[in-house]
């Protein structure tokens, strides 16, 4: 939300479920298309960021690669984010199924496990991602991990449950006590 407000766009928060059901009948609003944040192909950039952008995909392709590798099929896609300012990572949904709408889903019994299609985007001015890059250049297996605690914490931000919170909660102990003997 940082980089969308410093950018100057107007935000309209809807805090209910079934606000996203009112959205899609409404559209838009004086001329002006609903566009949610949370959606892959929020085109906001200039040139000038796109230009960036591609340059730090095609710098970091190989992580990004083994990224998407280690998420499997939880992820359609990891890739570099230019929608963040301070956090480190975050989950957009594809096109489809929104994650608010998952999220509405979660809670019906008549659910059959319908998902957004996810996509883990990564802010490469976070410092975190510094420390992706070096540790995948010193140790390549080691970014499985990390990865899985980052998507784990993209989820949690996003407000949708992870699958497995006692694999999470090892992975944060084991990668802290590694820290710690560095």
């Amino acid at each position: 939300m940082k980089k969308i407000h410093d950018k100057g766009y107007e935000v309209l928060y809807f805090l209910d479920e079934r606000d996203e059901f009112a959205a899609g009948i409404m559209m838009q609003y004086d001329e002006k298309p609903f566009q949610s944040v949370n959606k892959s192909d929020l085109d906001l950039d200039t040139e000038e960021e796109k230009k960036a952008k591609e340059e730090k995909t095609e710098e970091n392709k190989d992580m990004l690669t083994a990224m998407k590798e280690a998420l499997g099929d939880k992820v359609k896609e990891v890739r570099i984010s230019s929608r963040l300012s301070e956090d480190p990572v975050c989950i957009v949904s594809d096109e489809g199924v929104s994650l608010e709408m998952e999220k509405f889903l979660a809670n019906d019994p008549m659910n059959r496990g319908v998902k957004a299609t996810k996509i883990l985007e990564i802010n490469p001015d976070h410092p975190i991602f510094t420390t992706l890059q070096k540790m995948y250049e010193k140790d390549p297996e080691s970014i499985k991990d990390y990865t899985d605690v980052l998507y784990n914490q993209a989820l949690l931000i996003q407000g949708l449950s992870i699958e497995d919170p006692a694999s999470y909660a090892k992975k944060i102990a084991d990668l802290m006590v590694k820290a710690a003997e560095l």
